[in-house]
């Protein structure tokens, strides 16, 4: 997924280390000159093992260049960079994987991971060949976001975007896999929306066209964008979304968010272990200091993510906890699914990722 225009981390500002020392727990190691690890991830993905002493106490001293795209992962990998941790998305590590640029992870050396939520830690995307090849640490879905003095009760379906009475009252987003994805699942189903035909995905750059030009206001060109003209009052709701935007303008007034009847899509993000990550041992040990519980609250309640861990998640102030639908996930993973991600390359049935890049462009310049 590129995710340049997603601008989701766009909000993940970086954040002075604080907070409790963190102990490293099994994997700790008496203080020593500290080894440089490399990073490649997005802006605030780092900031948890920041936290207390965690990095002192490793051995750690943290290198990290900041993300555009995920698609700067497969490049830098594939130029055969050395890199320690990368950060993608959870669409991106079969691609990944079968193109040899991760190694399996060593759950021994992450025994966090068994406090993660099945949802996440058995995801398809994720496990391949009886192995585990990513950590999930985070995740969040693309619900409707609405204003609730306009609708007393939450909107139902996204097909009130093409009713006349809501012309010109709501923002589409600068987001080509989120949009793209939620129209595939509107004219397509919620089966296998992001795994469609080269004709398909021309029927669903048309009708997003339509939405643009004779039914939205505005093509928002950030989450952050789109949560500040909502409050306002400038728009009604929007069509996809983020369940943090909720929280970005609570002082402002209030938001809220739903997930349509139709479904939409859900993200995991993830710590993945280059093939050639020159300090495997202290990447290991990175995966499993992202998945602690004081990790898991800093992600929470300072950077606004969804946490992984039911421990995490108990220990969010309560009013970071409302953001995410933690007490139902059931009900949210039958709503947004963790779809797989469009082929790279093609595989003589299904439109590929290029092909879905030029649709989306389509869109912009109509």
């Amino acid at each position: 997924m590129n995710m340049t225009q997603l601008n989701r981390r766009a909000f993940l500002q970086r954040t002075a280390a604080a907070g409790a020392a963190v102990g490293l727990g099994a994997l700790a190691a008496p203080a020593r000159a500290a080894t440089s690890v490399n990073m490649l991830c997005w802006q605030g993905y780092d900031d948890p093992v920041r936290q207390g002493s965690f990095l002192a106490d490793a051995g750690i001293d943290l290198q990290t260049t900041f993300l555009a795209n995920n698609d700067e992962i497969l490049t830098k990998l594939s130029a055969g960079q050395s890199i320690d941790i990368v950060t993608p998305y959870m669409g991106y590590v079969p691609a990944m994987r079968e193109g040899g640029l991760l190694q399996p992870i060593d759950e021994s050396l992450v025994p966090n991971l068994s406090k993660v939520l099945p949802l996440f830690r058995d995801d398809a995307n994720l496990n391949a060949d009886g192995r585990l090849w990513a950590v999930p640490f985070t995740w969040g879905g693309a619900p409707m976001m609405y204003d609730p003095k306009v609708f007393s009760t939450p909107p139902e379906s996204w097909s009130i975007v093409l009713e006349p009475e809501f012309k010109g009252k709501f923002a589409m987003m600068d987001d080509p896999i989120g949009q793209m994805t939620i129209a595939s699942i509107i004219l397509n189903g919620p089966d296998n929306p992001t795994l469609i035909t080269p004709d398909q995905l021309a029927a669903v750059q048309d009708w997003l066209i339509n939405l643009k030009k004779n039914h939205a206001r505005m093509l928002a060109p950030s989450f952050g964008e789109a949560a500040d003209v909502l409050v306002r009052g400038d728009v009604q709701f929007t069509f996809g979304g983020w369940e943090a935007m909720k929280a970005w303008v609570a002082d402002k007034g209030v938001i809220d968010f739903t997930y349509p009847s139709e479904g939409s899509y859900g993200f995991i993000d993830n710590y993945c272990i280059p093939a050639n990550a020159s300090n495997p041992e202290l990447a290991h040990a990175l995966c499993n200091q992202v998945l602690d519980r004081t990790a898991q609250i800093f992600l929470g309640d300072e950077l606004i993510q969804g946490a992984v861990t039911q421990e995490g998640i108990d220990g969010l102030a309560p009013e970071k906890r409302a953001i995410y639908p933690y007490d139902n996930m059931t009900a949210f993973q039958e709503k947004c699914r963790f779809y797989p991600m469009t082929p790279f390359v093609s595989d003589g049935t299904h439109a590929t990722w290029p092909d879905w890049v030029r649709a989306w462009q389509g869109v912009l310049a109509a």
